[in-house]
């Protein structure tokens, strides 16, 4: 049986009981952001740096 909606089912990304990121004070937002950019340059830095030969 075929739905009778032409349109594929698609979840909502917004749930009604969580806000938006975007509306998260901006020192909530940095204590999120800025522990990742911490980690992707500490892994980049690790990666950059040369192993001496044993």
């Amino acid at each position: 049986m075929a739905p009778t909606d032409p349109r594929p089912f698609t979840p909502s990304l917004h749930s009604p009981s969580r806000p938006s990121v975007l509306a998260w004070p901006a020192w909530r937002r940095a204590a999120v952001v800025v522990p990742a950019l911490v980690l992707l340059w500490l892994a980049v830095a690790w990666a950059c740096t040369e192993v001496a030969p044993l």
